[in-house]
């Protein structure tokens, strides 16, 4: 997979941030296994959905400040009944799967060095539990809208179709007691209605640029090597990899 072109580390609260080509080298476990698909056949190990714990999700929603909204479709969570289980309540989803956190942390050999603050509100956006689920999946990403320049807008990139190569794919890697197969169908052709769409963040509350990079890379990676986007698409994605990114993201 195409790096981002991480330059030297910059400093925050004094420790230091690693590159983002650093961070996609500690998912790098995940992308051998992705470049290594058999399409005909493809069985992959897909991390588990981010885990829920009640107070991240209270930490996240303050930090957003507009409730328990849906960043993708804009539902409101009415917050009672369901629990995070329900496909229509909206969580606080990782960026960066909760179980690649551990990874990550193993490859860290430089105590002065912080891959990611996973408890920070930053390092999640808010998403109904079933696009979470699609999320977790890589089928689909949040792109810069304005190329290489960290703003607060980014544009939704659909990979997966309601094809039943596809369906079949993400179907195998799911929990199913979460969806069936009719259900699955469902969301992905409804996800589908997302593409192209633009999502604009307040000031100061914008998700991290390098945890949607490593999710970007890694989803662009699958995708591509499943088929569903030809090799120059998946160039095209992968020049807009974050450069170093501020200090705040």
């Amino acid at each position: 997979a195409g790096a981002a072109g991480g330059t030297a580390h910059e400093s925050m609260g004094g420790s230091q941030i690693v590159t983002i080509a650093e961070l996609e080298n500690a998912l790098s476990p995940i992308l051998r296994q992705l470049s290594q698909l058999n399409v005909q056949n493809s069985r992959i190990h897909f991390p588990q959905s981010s885990q829920h714990d009640s107070g991240y999700n209270d930490v996240v929603c303050a930090f957003y400040g507009n409730g328990r909204v849906c960043c993708l479709s804009g539902f409101k969570d009415p917050g009672v009944g369901g629990g995070t289980v329900n496909i229509l309540r909206v969580v606080a989803a990782h960026i960066i799967p909760t179980s690649c956190h551990e990874m990550l942390a193993e490859i860290n050999r430089d105590k002065s060095k912080e891959f990611l603050n996973f408890t920070s509100p930053r390092e999640a956006i808010l998403l109904q539990k079933k696009w979470e689920v699609l999320f977790d999946r890589y089928c689909w990403c949040l792109v810069p809208a304005i190329p290489l320049e960290h703003s607060a807008k980014f544009k939704v990139c659909v990979f997966a179709t309601a094809e039943k190569p596809q369906l079949e794919f993400i179907y195998s890697s799911i929990n199913k007691s979460l969806a069936t197969r009719e259900d699955l169908e469902v969301w992905v052709s409804e996800l589908g209605e997302f593409d192209g769409k633009i999502i604009e963040f307040a000031e100061g509350k914008v998700p991290s640029h390098r945890a949607l990079s490593v999710h970007r890379n890694t989803a662009v990676t699958l995708a591509e090597q499943l088929g569903w986007i030809n090799e120059y698409t998946a160039e095209q994605y992968r020049v807009l990899q974050d450069l170093s990114p501020p200090r705040s993201s």
